[in-house]
This record gives C-alpha cells, sequence and structure tokens, in this order.
C-alpha cells in the first residue's frame, strides 16, 4: 500500500547573482570594441564588416572609380588589385579619395600600386557610369572619365 509523505515547506536556494566571468566579459569588450573599430575606420576583415553593404542605395545607375593597367600596346585591362598583396586589396575604396588629394599623396599612392604590380607601365583612374538595363543583367558602361593617371617614369 502505498503512502502518503507529507511533504514539508518548500525551501528555495538563492539565485546566484554573480555575472560572468571576468575572462567572458573581457573577450565580450573586445569583441565589441573590433566591430566599433571596423565600422568607424572602414575597415573590411573576416568576419567584421564596415558597414557597406547596406549603406549605398542601389539603383538602375551605378559608379564606379575603376583602376586600369595600361600595356605597351594601350590596351587597358582592369588592375587585379588582390594580385599585388594584402595590403593593396582595400585600395579601390581609396579611389575618389586619392583623385581629390594633393599632387603629393596622388604621387605616393601612384608610386604604391605601381610597385605593387612590376609589369604594370601605366595606370589609369576612371570615374565609370554603369545602367543596368533589367534587374539582374549585366550592367553596361555608359561614360567614362580619366580622372588620374599614374606612369612608372
Amino acid at each position: 500500500m502505498p503512502r502518503d509523505v507529507e511533504a514539508g515547506p518548500a525551501t528555495l536556494q538563492p539565485l546566484s547573482v554573480e555575472g560572468p566571468r571576468a575572462a567572458v566579459r573581457i573577450a565580450v569588450y573586445i569583441f565589441l570594441a573590433a566591430i566599433l573599430a571596423c565600422g568607424v575606420l572602414q575597415i573590411e576583415v573576416w568576419p567584421f564588416s564596415a558597414f557597406r553593404l547596406f549603406s549605398t542605395v542601389r539603383t538602375g545607375t551605378a559608379v564606379r572609380w575603376d583602376l586600369v593597367a595600361v600595356d605597351d600596346r594601350g590596351v587597358e585591362t582592369p588592375a587585379d588589385l588582390a594580385a599585388m598583396g594584402r595590403g593593396y586589396r582595400q585600395s579601390g575604396h581609396l579611389l575618389p579619395d586619392v583623385v581629390e588629394a594633393s599632387a603629393d599623396e596622388q604621387d605616393s599612392a601612384c608610386r604604391a600600386w605601381l610597385d605593387g604590380d612590376r609589369d604594370v607601365r601605366l595606370l589609369r583612374v576612371y570615374r565609370s557610369v554603369y545602367v543596368a538595363v533589367a534587374p539582374g543583367a549585366e550592367s553596361t558602361l555608359r561614360s567614362r572619365t580619366l580622372h588620374l593617371s599614374c606612369d612608372r617614369s
């Protein structure tokens, strides 16, 4: 036969109010500081972002700055910044600033880009306007304006 057990008053244990350990707090602070620094300094370092993904309006017209390498025959090809090395990969974002910079700063940027690719004799910076005919369709070049030319000589 089952016995009825009388339960006494329940005793409650106090909840622990300690927060996360100091090491966890420090790690979170460092992580948040890194996210903030990437946004403020416009740094794109995986897995952090400079938050440019949704910061520009997407329309049928796109303005882009192009760094173009010119060979000895005068044929233009897009400069391969990734092949120049890790330090050059994000320099495409600097093109509008370089165009507006002083002549000394422009010369410095030109020397750096030309030093990054020994096979290139001439670099040009264009402001290009592209138009998309339909969503998902490839954009076509509408206009291109030369803003800066960098010669190795």
